[in-house]
């Protein structure tokens, strides 16, 4: 994505703009005032420009939605040789929240009126260099890792368990069995006879060699029986077990791969398959959709390469709208939902914090160690499950997209009403690269108006597409407490437009969340993350409860155990267990999301780490208010508390694999 330079620096009907930059640009209309931020362009024709842009809505209340929309800017010669003025101005979609819908005409002709009313001239030249300037995106990270991971193919139902690095096995209190520390999910070792024994649904599986093959069983010593209670409601039954102790993909098939015509197009479709398959009859190449991001191979042996989503072949674009393989067309190139899944992605979350009620206690595994943030002058806090940044003598912790300061690495925190610049250049490649994507956009002695776009949840911008995570494996912390990191694959992502990033069925439902979301940390002994439960409430406020890109994965609803002796792997300190005085709209105690419910199904609010299936720029993103409104106290967010996006990423490394 590209700066739209023409605007920023051809406004030549409007003098008092020359010196500085025109954005946002607020204007008065029926009542409300309207804040205009920052184009992108994403392509140039000649002279036509396309792009989009963030946009915010106030009425006299200060209650404040925002929104985008899509444009396409045709310009014409005039006067001297390289001049150009705007001929035609087009909005070519529009993203509003649920509240705003009956007035979408409305509000497009509103904007569309106003831009054309600034009677913009520019030059074919800065139309040009609209297209080729390198000025970044922060929702478009250029440092997102499309490396393979590992793809496994299984012509058999499978699912897939991920230990991250090599097993390491810790003593059970008072039983004489241990558990596999560093496993996303609950699989007890019995040393008398060293076998491994996994709870799945209904079923008990065993091995005595954890990659090898793993059998059903009802011979359970009843020791490790009482420590785990069965889900009877999980009907799959007699599953192949696949382990891995590196970032992969399991494909599994019911049976050989069952190859079907996809009407109207050269593609064929694997039917017995919980994965989208597709074969092009036309290069007798295999594609396949995993976390927003296409890989290709001649054989499912592979190797398999990275498809960028405009380089697929036509055939893709063939694919129906309204069949069963319509969900991936938000991952090709051109398609409308594609472009309205971006469009939805520049969008910001925005909440008003009182700064007499939030609060934040970090809790360390031991003593707080940092370690440096690679090409920065910054370090982070690796033993801890929430980011804390070291930026010159401050500390700053980012707690539910919320930016707290402290003079100490343990605190007291208060609410900060800025956010160092220095952020922006934490690299993909950092556990905790997500907290970049969370913004101070003005405040009083009362209140911080805050935000975030969809990057903290690890929903990015990749070309003219949206993907989940980055990529990177990070390696977790081991130290008396084990903290997992945010993954990308593992968890067979897969996006709707109305339930957001979901999971797919051949992975373990595991006792940790397996998303990245902010916020992200293991739960305490035996969590287990329901499938397609419904999401969490809409506990940020946003105006509506609109569906956008980085809308947390679906949330399990039921809960598989780990034995209530294992040892925690958290501190029993954590935070969040205790009364939340976090800002609330409403007049009763305001609690985080899951509390008085039992923190083992504490909501993995918005995207911080994810929770397995399942965040560099040096100025602000131009895709949402790098610059405070013009018109302060109209562009104000509204006062809703922020979302439990308790999801962040889960801590750094200390005992590194």
């Amino acid at each position: 994505m590209r700066t739209f330079l023409l605007f920023l620096a051809c406004l030549s009907s409007m003098p008092m703009y020359a010196a500085t930059n025109p954005w946002p640009r607020s204007f008065d209309a029926r009542g409300y005032t309207f804040t205009l931020y920052s184009p992108e362009t994403t392509g140039t024709d000649g002279l036509t420009v396309v792009g989009r842009s963030a946009f915010s809505i106030a009425s006299a209340q200060d209650n404040t939605v925002f929104g985008a929309y899509a444009f396409e800017a045709t310009f014409v010669p005039i006067g001297g040789k390289d001049s150009v003025a705007l001929s035609t101005f087009r909005i070519t979609g529009i993203s509003l929240p649920d509240s705003l819908e009956s007035k979408r005409e409305l509000i497009s002709r509103e904007i569309h009126d106003e831009v054309v009313a600034w009677k913009i001239h520019s030059t074919k030249k800065a139309i040009s260099s609209a297209s080729t300037s390198g000025q970044s995106n922060p929702m478009a990270p250029a440092d997102l890792n499309n490396t393979p991971p590992v793809i496994i193919v299984r012509e058999r139902l499978s699912i897939l368990i991920f230990i991250d690095g090599e097993p390491t096995l810790e003593r059970i209190n008072d039983v004489p069995f241990q558990y596999i520390k560093n496993s996303m999910v609950p699989i007890i070792y019995d040393p008398s006879t060293k076998t491994y024994y996994l709870p799945n649904g209904k079923d008990w599986y065993r091995t005595r060699e954890l990659t090898g093959s793993w059998s059903v069983t009802t011979d359970v010593p009843s020791g490790i029986r009482s420590l785990i209670k069965l889900d009877d409601t999980d009907t799959r039954s007699g599953l192949d077990i696949v382990v891995v102790t590196k970032p992969s993909e399991l494909i599994s098939f019911d049976g050989p791969v069952q190859w079907e015509p996809l009407p109207g197009s050269r593609l064929l479709f694997a039917k017995n398959s919980d994965y989208d398959v597709f074969k092009d009859i036309s290069t007798q190449l295999t594609f396949v959709l995993i976390s927003g991001r296409w890989f290709s191979a001649s054989t499912f042996n592979g190797p398999w390469t990275f498809v960028p989503s405009d380089k697929l072949p036509a055939s893709f674009n063939d694919i129906p709208p309204d069949g069963p393989q319509s969900g991936v067309r938000t991952s090709i190139a051109g398609t409308p939902e594609a472009n309205q899944a971006v469009l939805d992605a520049i969008v910001p979350v925005t909440a008003a914090v009182d700064r007499s009620k939030a609060t934040l206690t970090v809790t360390y595994d031991g003593e707080p160690w940092f370690e440096q943030i690679q090409g920065t002058t910054m370090q982070y806090a690796v033993n801890t499950t929430t980011p804390v940044v070291r930026v010159g003598n401050m500390y700053y912790a980012c707690d539910e997209a919320i930016w707290f300061i402290s003079p100490s690495p343990t605190g007291p925190w208060a609410v900060s009403d800025k956010r160092p610049d220095e952020i922006d250049q934490i690299p993909s490649s950092n556990p905790i690269s997500n907290v970049k994507h969370v913004y101070v956009y003005n405040s009083t002695p009362t209140v911080v108006y805050v935000g975030y776009l969809p990057g903290y949840h690890w929903t990015f911008i990749h070309g003219p597409t949206i993907v989940f995570g980055t990529g990177f494996h990070y390696n977790p912390w081991f130290g008396p407490h084990f903290y997992p990191r945010p993954v990308t694959w593992g968890f067979h992502f897969h996006y709707s437009r109305f339930r957001g990033w979901g999971v797919g069925v051949s992975f373990f439902r595991p006792p940790f969340h397996p998303m990245m979301r902010p916020g992200f940390r293991p739960p305490p002994p035996m969590g287990r993350m329901p499938v397609r439960g419904p999401r969490p409430p809409n506990v940020y406020n946003r105006p509506g409860n609109v569906n956008r890109p980085n809308v947390s994965p679906r949330v399990p609803t039921n809960a598989v155990n780990r034995p209530t002796t294992m040892p925690n792997n958290r501190p029993a300190t954590r935070p969040g267990t205790g009364a939340n005085t976090r800002p609330g709209t409403g007049t009763g105690a305001n609690t985080r999301p899951g509390a008085g419910t039992g923190a083992a199904t504490r909501p993995n609010t918005r995207p911080a780490a994810p929770t397995y299936r399942p965040s560099a720029p040096t100025q602000r993103p131009s895709t949402m208010p790098a610059n405070r409104p013009m018109n302060q106290s109209a562009a104000r967010p509204s006062t809703s508390r922020p979302s439990g996006s308790s999801a962040r990423p889960s801590g750094g490394g200390g005992r590194r694999r």
